[in-house]
């Protein structure tokens, strides 16, 4: 649920951020590999939150940046 429903936005968050397009595949798949490890330590409504994080993609100065 979690990858169907995101993988699209956060496809396109990533392709728009990495220096190479090349790393945009390995990028969204570390992404996801480190939520489905940690999906446990996520707050309820993790998967909202992530998607709300990706359609802010058009709105830079409202996108908290992750560390």
């Amino acid at each position: 649920m979690l990858f169907a429903g995101t993988h699209l936005e956060v496809l396109t968050y990533a392709a728009c951020r990495v220096a190479q397009p090349s790393d945009t595949a390995d990028v969204v798949a570390n992404a996801f590999l480190v939520t489905c490890r940690r999906i446990h330590e996520a707050p309820t409504g993790a998967e909202v939150t992530i998607a709300a994080r990706c359609r802010a993609i058009g709105r830079p100065d409202r996108l908290p940046l992750l560390a």
